[in-house]
C-alpha cells in the first residue's frame, strides 16, 4: 500500500511540473502578444524583466515546492496539496485552451 502512495505522489509531482510548463508557455505567449495579462504580481514583474527570468523562476519555484512535497510524501497534507495543485493547474490549462479556441474562432 505504501508503495502505491509513493507512485501516486510521484505521478502528481510530475503532472504538477508539466502543467506548470504548459501554463508558463501559454502565459508567456498570451502576454507577449497582448491578449493575456499575468495576474500574479511577482510573475508579472519577472515577465517584464524578460522571458529568461520568468521561465527560470517559475520552473525553479514550482520544482522546489514539488520536490519538498515529494520528500514529505508520507504526510497526508503533502499529498493533498500536490493533488490540489494539479487540479488548480489543470483548471488553468483548460482556461488557456478555451482562450486559444476563442481566439482561433475570431480569425
Amino acid at each position: 500500500m505504501k508503495r502505491n502512495k509513493s507512485y501516486a505522489i510521484l505521478l502528481g509531482v510530475v503532472a504538477l511540473n508539466l502543467l506548470n510548463l504548459f501554463d508558463a508557455y501559454f502565459t508567456y505567449i498570451g502576454v507577449s502578444q497582448g491578449y493575456l495579462e499575468e495576474l500574479n504580481p511577482v510573475m508579472d514583474y519577472l515577465l517584464h524583466l524578460g522571458p529568461i527570468h520568468f521561465f527560470t523562476w517559475k520552473i525553479a519555484l514550482v520544482g522546489l515546492a514539488s520536490s519538498f512535497l515529494y520528500i514529505r510524501r508520507s504526510n497526508k497534507l503533502a499529498r493533498r496539496v500536490t493533488w490540489f495543485g494539479c487540479i488548480l493547474y489543470f483548471g488553468i490549462a483548460i482556461l488557456h485552451c478555451f482562450h486559444l479556441f476563442s481566439l482561433s474562432n475570431l480569425s
